[in-house]
Parts: C-alpha cells; sequence; structure tokens
C-alpha cells in the first residue's frame, strides 16, 4: 500500500512539473507552453507569427493586432458585448472555434484597417447579433482607411449582417476579397455589401440575405455560388449604405461613381430580382459598369435599367428581355406541363440543356440557330427568330412542327458488311467456321442423347 502511495504521489508531481500540461487557474490564452491570463497579454506578449491558442472560452473588450499572428481557438469561443472584438491592422489567422459580438450600435464585429488581412478558415463560425437602436451591424468590415487589405474567408456567418466594404475605398484605392468554396453566410440583410472599390471572388459558396450581394465599386467574378435573397423587392437612394432589398446579385452604384465590373459564369442565384442593376444616386446611366452573365440557373427576375446585351448564357424562370441577350446567342424555352424554362448560350450548350426534353413538351426558339436531333416523337418546336432551327431534320417555322420519334437503326446480325469493309475470303472463313462449330456442338449433343 506505501509503495502504491508513493507511485501515485510520483505521478502527481511529474504532471505538475511538467510545463504547460495542466493550465493555471483562470489562464485564457497561451503561446507554446507558456500561459498568459489574458487573450489580450498574450497578444502584447506574442512575436511575429506566433500562435496563440485559447485554453477556454474568452469574453474580452476590443484587441488590436498590429503583428502577424494566428490565433486558434482551440475550440472555443471568442465573444464580446458592446464593442467590436478584432482592430486588424496586420496578417491575422482565426481557426478552429467560434466568434460573436452583441449589442453594438451600427457597427461591426471586426474591423480591417489600412493593409491588414485577416484569414477565416472553414472552422470557424461568426455571428453578429442583438444590435441597438434598430441598427443592424455587419460581422466584417474594411475600414475606410483600407488599401492592399485583403481578407480570405472560409467560414460561416450568421446574425444580421454579413461583410461590407466601406464606400470611401476609392480611386487607387483598392482591397481583395476572396469567399472560399467552403464558407456560408446566411444573415438577415446583406450577406455581402461591397460599397468601395475592391476585387471581389466567389467560388462555390453559400450566401444567403435579405439580399445576397449589393456591389456598388469595384469587381465581382462568381463561380459557382449559391447565392439567395429573402427579402420583397425594394430599392430606395442612399449614398451611405445599401439600396437593393431582394436581389441575389444587385448593381447599384455609388455616389462615388466609381467603375464596376461583374462577371457571373457560374452559379444558382434565387430572389425576387436574381439580378438587377440601376443608378439610384445620380442617374449618370452608369456608363463605366459592364456585366457578363455567362452561365448559371436564375431563379427569379434579371432586369438592368442602364445596361443590354449583358447575358450569354444561364438557365432561366423567368423570361429573359431579348434585350439583354447578347446577340450572337441561342435562346429558347420550352413548356413541359405548367413550367416553362428558358435557355441562353451557344447552339451547343442549348441543345444540350433540351437534351431530356420528353414528349408532349412545346420547344420554341426566339433567338439563333440551333439543330435538336433525337427528340422523342410528339414534341412541338417553334422557331419565332431569324435562325435556322431544325428538329429531327425537319425544318422549324413559327407555325412550328411536331417530331417524330427516329426509327430504331435495323440490324441484321448474319448479314455481310458491305462496301470498304467488306472482304469477301474472310467472310467465307468466318461463316465457314461457325458452320463447323454449329454442326460439331450438335454432333456432341446427340452422341450424348444416344
Amino acid at each position: 500500500m506505501k509503495k502504491a502511495f508513493c507511485i501515485l504521489v510520483g505521478m502527481l508531481a511529474a504532471v505538475i512539473l511538467l510545463p504547460g500540461a495542466v493550465s493555471a487557474a483562470g489562464n485564457e490564452a497561451k503561446i507554446v507552453d507558456t500561459e498568459y491570463p489574458t487573450l489580450a497579454a498574450a497578444v502584447e506578449a506574442a512575436g511575429e507569427n506566433d500562435t496563440i491558442t485559447l485554453l477556454t472560452d474568452v469574453v474580452s473588450g476590443t484587441i488590436i493586432i498590429n503583428k502577424p499572428l494566428i490565433i486558434n481557438l482551440g475550440g472555443h469561443s471568442l465573444s464580446s458585448s458592446g464593442t467590436y472584438i478584432l482592430d486588424i491592422y496586420s496578417d491575422l489567422t482565426l481557426q478552429n472555434g467560434s466568434v460573436s459580438v452583441t449589442g453594438l450600435k451600427n457597427g461591426s464585429g471586426i474591423w480591417i484597417n489600412g493593409a491588414g488581412s485577416l484569414k477565416v478558415t472553414s472552422d470557424v463560425t461568426m455571428s453578429v447579433t442583438d444590435s441597438v437602436e434598430d441598427t443592424n451591424s455587419g460581422m466584417i468590415t474594411f475600414y475606410s482607411d483600407c488599401n492592399g487589405a485583403k481578407l480570405d474567408f472560409d467560414g460561416t456567418i450568421t446574425g444580421e449582417m454579413g461583410i461590407s466594404v466601406n464606400g470611401n475605398i476609392v480611386g487607387e484605392k483598392s482591397v481583395i476579397v476572396n469567399i472560399g468554396n467552403n464558407a456560408k453566410i446566411d444573415v438577415e440583410e446583406t450577406a455581402l455589401y461591397l460599397a468601395g472599390n475592391s476585387a471581389t471572388t466567389i467560388g462555390t459558396a453559400q450566401i444567403t440575405g435579405g439580399t445576397g450581394i449589393e456591389i456598388r465599386a469595384g469587381s465581382l467574378t462568381v463561380d459557382g455560388a449559391t447565392i439567395t435573397a429573402t427579402m420583397p423587392f425594394e430599392e430606395v437612394p442612399n449614398s451611405g449604405g445599401t439600396t437593393i432589398s431582394g436581389a441575389a446579385v444587385a448593381v447599384s452604384q455609388h455616389t462615388t461613381n466609381q467603375p464596376i465590373s461583374v462577371t457571373i459564369n457560374s452559379g444558382s442565384f434565387t430572389g425576387a430580382k436574381a439580378i438587377y442593376e440601376a443608378d439610384l444616386q445620380d442617374a449618370t446611366g452608369s456608363d463605366d459598369v459592364a456585366i457578363d452573365v455567362a452561365g448559371g440557373n436564375y431563379n427569379g427576375a434579371v432586369a438592368s435599367v442602364n445596361h443590354t446585351e449583358f447575358v450569354s448564357g444561364g438557365i432561366f424562370s423567368q423570361p429573359v428581355e431579348a434585350a439583354y441577350v447578347v446577340p450572337d446567342s441561342t435562346a429558347a424555352n420550352r413548356t413541359s406541363g405548367d413550367t416553362t424554362t428558358y435557355f441562353i448560350g451557344t447552339p451547343t450548350t442549348v441543345a444540350a440543356n433540351l437534351a431530356d426534353t420528353k414528349a408532349g413538351d412545346a420547344i420554341e426558339v426566339t433567338q439563333g440557330d440551333l439543330e435538336l436531333a433525337a427528340l422523342p416523337g410528339d414534341v412541338t418546336v417553334k422557331n419565332t427568330g431569324e435562325g435556322t432551327v431544325t428538329a429531327n431534320g425537319e425544318t422549324a417555322t413559327a407555325e412550328g412542327v411536331t417530331t417524330v420519334a427516329p426509327a430504331e437503326p435495323e440490324t441484321d446480325p448474319i448479314s455481310p458488311p458491305t462496301g470498304d469493309a467488306f472482304n469477301p475470303v474472310v467472310w467465307t472463313i468466318v461463316t465457314g467456321l461457325a458452320a463447323i462449330l454449329f454442326g460439331a456442338t450438335l454432333y456432341q449433343s446427340r452422341k450424348q442423347r444416344r
């Protein structure tokens, strides 16, 4: 018994002496094996590019980041109430945990300043909630002094608003926003508000808000994102904030009149307006605004006050005005039962999108050339445009044609090949061998029956 007691005492002593093995009560963070009573103290003591790891859930005031750091939340939460949580002037990576801010007054949970940068990994969740005096706040905002600042976001944001770029980032100043494939933003109001000069790229992220994205300056490229607007459509001029609700992607030039370039290659866009462009501030016509809708699925209206010929591809739940369609594109629609779907693209892509047409469907081609082959029977095809349209080899007109299913190719397995493929010597040998094999099989069968 005495020996066992001594062993137990020795083990406890070893654990106590082991550096960093047991956190001192109340310590919030550590750098390697050195612990600190508060996260702010750890940030102050850290060297450049150090990793600070939380030891517990932390409630803090504003923490200033003025050196390159990594904060590993350690599966814990970092939160504040009534003030923003991070003020970033250098490079910061956040990973593995949650960040939440409550009780702000028309502010932001995290500010990026100057040339600072923030990287948020996919295992981080963020929220900003319970703002005071009926004003909603954002989670991450680029401050007006930013130039060369950057955000790489692959985490999750919920709450009131998502990510904002201040409208006073103009002229030679610019910032970079990369929304990664794993990112999820699901907020009450605008998910991405891009008011200042920025270059924003979005992968296969999921973005949901009262408005999905409102861009008022800079460039936007979307490759595969699912973007949903949940509010009814409304547009109201506003020189210092959002102007459009209910659009998956809203293009609304700021009073600063910075150029805008929007390129949508693919994705899914749902809202009262799937795409909407207007100049609500000074009605200059937005001559320096360019929109290119090259692909994607659109559930909601596509409309522009100032621009035409900007849709070259996509699948649409509502008609797209002919003025919006790029002249050399093909446009067609298909009615199946009570549902009509609209297709725009090259003749090849439109034909591919119509490949699943069923008997009884009706197709109308309103622009461009289109060759439809292997359609089932009883499909009506009309050509109300000026291109050439064929359906199972028959030319379609404005009056329409009704298809007959293509005949199945007839096959005769014992007929000899013809033309260049026919070799009489080989054919004689093959048929002779087949006859010998058949005779041998028949003889063996009869022999066994005897």
